[in-house]
């Protein structure tokens, strides 16, 4: 388990930062030019330190931190499918020789691809992390 709350730390600490370039403006007591504020420095950031795009979604992590409020509708997308939970295995030890209902992966971590997926949602954490660096080498110019 502990793999697990590792990663969840991971996509929590590349959430922060992918707010930082893609900054959530849907607040509704902002004031518009707080909006417009906030909407310009994000991009002033991205401009700046150049970000991998794919650092915007943040999908996996958004499916952990709403997990309870997703899985209801993950369950009734598939009814009667099999079910793997805190697996540690490539996905295709999945396969459970029935086509028409193949697993439904709540949590599982590959160990070859460094991918975690949940509720079916997938991302590398090995791509996230060499993103991250690029940003962070980037910044490095500016911290003196």
């Amino acid at each position: 388990m502990a793999c697990f709350a590792y990663a969840q730390m991971m996509l929590s600490a590349v959430a922060q930062i992918s707010k930082v370039f893609w900054p959530p403006v849907n607040k509704r007591d902002w004031t518009p030019e707080h909006i417009q504020f906030t909407k310009a420095r994000g991009l002033r950031m991205r401009e700046l330190l150049k970000p991998d795009p794919r650092l915007k979604n943040r999908a996996v992590r958004d499916s952990i931190e709403h997990f309870d409020e997703r899985l209801d509708s993950f369950f009734l997308s598939s009814p009667g499918a099999p079910i793997a939970d805190h697996n540690i295995f490539p996905e295709h030890y999945l396969h459970n020789g029935y086509e028409d209902k193949p697993y439904m992966t709540l949590r599982r971590i590959d160990p070859e691809t460094a991918e975690i997926a949940v509720l079916n949602v997938k991302v590398s954490l090995r791509d996230l992390y060499v993103m991250v660096m690029e940003v962070a080498a980037r910044a490095e110019k500016y911290s003196s």
